[in-house]
């Protein structure tokens, strides 16, 4: 439905955007700024939670360049770097990077494609126009990509307003933000406060990543429930379950040491009756 609708949605956005002048477009990539999202689980909508977002250091990966992480206090999300009016993101998988915004374009256009050196997926700008976006009427920018990867709003000054990180289940909400010591929108949680208990299922990305030789997979519970927690190789062979039995509700973390394995990308995945999500990590010896 998803890539349905960008298609359309690109045709339309792109023919009545054409002639919008390309002014100067802010993307705040301080690390002073901090945003507030609503996350949706499409799983479960009826229980979001919250997270705040920051850039937090620069760190050096392993195709040479250096990136800001984007952080919710206990993990990465992305690793982004800036150059220009673009905005490229690390990709794991291949240890390669590709654009995911590109402030310079017009509607209609290509960015790159998503995951190297496949094309299976490439980004687009989609519409650019003039949104109220926390009671602000800002210039926003709309990046998607044909898989799904990709599915970004951008304000002007303000920052990401929407997005789904990586093609998952799960949605991010802007509800208020403090950029450059201005406060947008309705702030309902203040960073450092003590972390309300989970209301949904969430795994969280392995740290640290890469990695040499154990790193540590966390993840949250909002109920007693029956996990597995598995570890596979880069051809899909399983090496080994991690967890398997039954949790109680409340944030977990296991340890995985890596020390008798092949450098290489590996895969975890967490398994419910009900649920399950896949992260990727990089063991580099």
């Amino acid at each position: 439905m998803r890539i349905a609708s960008f298609f359309l949605l690109s045709l339309v956005c792109s023919s009545a955007s054409k002639a919008q002048t390309q002014a100067s477009f802010v993307f705040p990539f301080d690390t002073s700024s901090r945003w507030e999202y609503e996350i949706t689980y499409n799983f479960d909508p009826w229980h979001p939670g919250h997270a705040w977002l920051r850039f937090t250091k620069d760190t050096l990966l392993l195709n040479g360049r250096t990136y800001r992480i984007l952080s919710n206090g206990s993990r990465a999300l992305f690793y982004f770097r800036q150059d220009s009016t673009r905005i490229y993101q690390f990709n794991a998988r291949d240890t390669t990077e590709f654009i995911r915004y590109d402030f310079a374009k017009k509607p209609g256009d290509t960015l790159s494609t998503t995951l190297k050196p496949s094309s299976s997926g490439f980004v687009v700008l989609v519409y650019d126009h003039l949104t109220q976006v926390l009671n602000e009427s800002r210039r926003t920018l709309s990046f998607q990509s044909t898989d799904g990867i990709v599915w970004d709003d951008i304000a002007d000054t303000i920052g990401v307003v929407n997005f789904n990180p990586g093609g998952t289940d799960v949605w991010y909400s802007l509800t208020g933000a403090m950029v450059n010591g201005r406060t947008y929108g309705v702030l309902t949680d203040v960073p450092g406060r003590a972390p309300r208990g989970p209301t949904c299922l969430s795994l969280l990305q392995n740290y640290p990543n890469p990695f040499n030789p154990t790193t540590t997979i966390s993840f949250t519970l909002p109920a007693s429930i029956k996990v597995r927690l598995s570890v596979y190789d880069l051809l899909g062979a399983k090496v080994e379950d991690l967890i398997d039995g039954e949790l109680t509700a409340g944030s977990h973390s296991i340890q995985w040491d890596a020390a008798d394995r092949a450098s290489g990308v590996y895969f975890y995945t967490l398994w419910t009756p009900e649920f399950s999500d896949t992260k990727c990590m990089v063991l580099l010896k």
